[in-house]
């Protein structure tokens, strides 16, 4: 999976038929199958951090952490919204879609 870049920062392209060129922010795809622990490797890949780190910022065990990135398992209600809240806040979206997005990927691997 290649690296989406650091946290705050989009990869911008041009939009289109606007003079001067405006920049547009361009946020990773996820697909309708996602799964909860690709989706949580690409926020981690993203924000560059470490499974201890994201432990340890939800108060979680690391062993939880790579269970959800293995694909093994999936998070509890509070650790699942303590993720949502970091992720939202280290990439400046909005809550509520980094809160829909995970919950897709959630049911996503539910329902493998």
């Amino acid at each position: 999976m290649a690296k989406i870049g650091r946290p705050r920062k989009y990869y911008l392209k041009p939009a289109q038929g606007s003079r001067p060129v405006r920049m547009v922010r361009v946020q990773p795809k996820v697909n309708s199958m996602t799964t909860y622990g690709e989706w949580l490797k690409m926020h981690m890949d993203e924000m560059e951090v470490t499974q201890d780190w994201m432990a340890w910022k939800i108060d979680v065990s690391t062993s939880s952490v790579n269970q959800w990135a293995a694909g093994k398992a999936v998070p509890k209600i509070k650790p699942f919204l303590r993720t949502c809240r970091l992720m939202a806040l280290a990439t400046q979206r909005p809550f509520t879609e980094i809160l829909m997005e995970a919950a897709d990927c959630v049911e996503n691997q539910i329902c493998r």
